[in-house]
């Protein structure tokens, strides 16, 4: 999502600076990904409920990665202590 935002930014930078590689680019290519990018992230999504879907993935995986490490954990041997050869 942040890289998107970025390459949209740096488009509109780069066309108000006049960069050579833009300077026959019409305004229309530049502000349509950059208002696009900005309606999708923060309209759209949201209404649509596709960040809560996100964040309930992100909490499931950090779950199940928990009950991961406390079962790897819980079930691996302790390694043997060594005593010190006289």
């Amino acid at each position: 999502m942040y890289w998107i935002y970025v390459g949209s930014f740096v488009l509109f930078i780069a066309k108000i600076l006049d960069a050579d590689w833009l300077r026959d680019v019409s305004w229309w290519w530049i502000s349509v990904p950059l208002l696009g990018t900005i309606a999708w992230f923060e309209v759209l999504e949201r209404q649509f409920g596709f960040d809560r879907a996100r964040e309930l993935q992100d909490a499931a995986y950090e779950k199940a990665k928990r009950e991961r490490v406390a079962r790897g954990v819980a079930g691996a041997k302790q390694p043997a202590r060594r005593t010190a050869r006289r």
